[in-house]
């Protein structure tokens, strides 16, 4: 790869970075006085709740996707990107149906079950299209993934906007916002890139992707834990108040 070309591809991949983290930075001020800080906590709690759903419907299937990635064969590097579509696909429903049966029992005291469950089907779909866009990355398709991205941003902008600002609807709005721009990637691009190359895995494939990656489960929970550990101990002795003056002050401090 020419100097030229290599420099192209980070400046996509920079872009895209430096584009979502302004964003956050930019909107901070916005969910500030429009969210009041319990509802800031509860968002922090439906996000630490998504991170733990994330590692167990994904595990390693994104470094999968890169182990298993053959860039001269085709078929098999489809077959790869299928197949773990395929198994996120199935732990997400698993996964929820054990979570719709718990939140049938258990209730959070300020955050709703259903909106609960709406999250993690915006954390499923997001994953979904994770995997998409690493797919696009490692086969070089830089334009198609900055697309994609900012397409993504695009749609989830004006929609919080609206949604938290005009139709007062809080958290709610935010979520639901998220979901209806993962759902227009998930539908308009990512089906029908699935669908293109889709490549029938057997049973003994699809173990091997599971044997590969589900050992990076416990890694990933022991760092989700490190990174949850505060949330998890206000969540537990305070307020969700608290929590949300606390998730702003990370915020804060990650940016700057």
């Amino acid at each position: 790869m020419s100097l030229k070309k290599l420099s192209q591809r980070v400046s996509v991949y920079m872009f895209t970075t430096l584009l979502s983290r302004g964003v956050g930075f930019l909107l901070l001020p916005f969910y500030t006085q429009h969210l009041a800080t319990s509802e800031y906590g509860g968002l922090a709690i439906i996000d630490m709740i998504g991170l733990y759903f994330s590692i167990f419907i994904a595990g390693g299937l994104s470094t999968a996707l890169v182990r298993f990635f053959e860039p001269n064969n085709e078929h098999t590097s489809n077959r790869v990107f299928t197949g773990i579509i395929i198994i996120i696909t199935g732990l997400f429903a698993l996964l929820f149906a054990l979570a719709f049966g718990i939140l049938s029992v258990f209730q959070f005291e300020e955050i709703s079950a259903k909106l609960v469950l709406v999250a993690l089907i915006f954390f499923g779909l997001d994953t979904i299209n994770t995997i998409y866009t690493k797919h696009l990355a490692i086969r070089k398709k830089d334009y198609q993934f900055l697309f994609v991205s900012v397409l993504k941003l695009a749609v989830a902008i004006p929609l919080n906007i609206y949604l938290i600002a005009f139709e007062k609807l809080g958290i709610a709005g935010f979520i639901y916002a998220n979901v209806a721009s993962s759902l227009t990637v998930t539908l308009f691009f990512f089906l029908p890139y699935f669908v293109k190359r889709f490549v029938t895995n057997s049973r003994k494939q699809l173990w091997q992707l599971l044997k590969f990656s589900y050992p990076f489960i416990p890694n990933g929970l022991l760092e989700a834990l490190f990174t949850s550990l505060s949330v998890i101990l206000l969540a537990f002795f305070h307020d969700q108040a608290t929590v949300g003056l606390f998730a702003i002050a990370v915020k804060l401090a990650s940016i700057l």
